[in-house]
């Protein structure tokens, strides 16, 4: 099957990476009952796109050790419910005020908690798409 994050992509049309503006993806989930070996916290330094898994009912959690660790509390995020289901929902937000809109929503299961750069670039993609890269992928393969 398709993993909820690259439905979540698709749904939220978006892409993870773009060129000068995110590279890096990292897919974790916030340490609960279990605990997490890696420091979530040593990812977030490099404001990449973070997936959160299993996180919906530790948002405000997420949104205050993101804050303490230098992201603005208007960067933008997203949580998505119940992604590719026919009920699913996607609330669009910024660090700020998306805790609130999750729980108005009654969001505490099923849900992915998405902040990326990306949400912010209209128009610009990854060199993958572009022409220019798919010529020299063609000299490529003819040499």
């Amino acid at each position: 099957g398709v993993s909820s994050f690259i439905a979540a992509a698709s749904a939220l049309k978006i892409e993870y990476t773009i060129p000068e503006v995110t590279q890096t993806i990292v897919i974790t989930r916030y340490p609960g009952k279990t605990p997490v070996p890696e420091d979530i916290k040593e990812f977030m330094k490099q404001k990449p796109t973070i997936i959160f898994f299993l996180s919906a009912s530790f948002v405000e959690k997420i949104v205050k050790d993101l804050i303490d660790s230098s992201f603005p509390p208007d960067f933008p995020c997203a949580v998505c419910y119940k992604v590719s289901w026919k009920d699913q929902k996607i609330i669009y937000g910024k660090l700020s005020d998306i805790a609130s809109k999750v729980r108005e929503e009654g969001i505490s299961s099923q849900a992915l908690f998405i902040i990326s750069k990306a949400f912010e670039v209209k128009g610009k993609r990854s060199f993958v798409y572009s022409k220019s890269y798919s010529d020299i992928v063609m000299k490529r393969r003819k040499s």
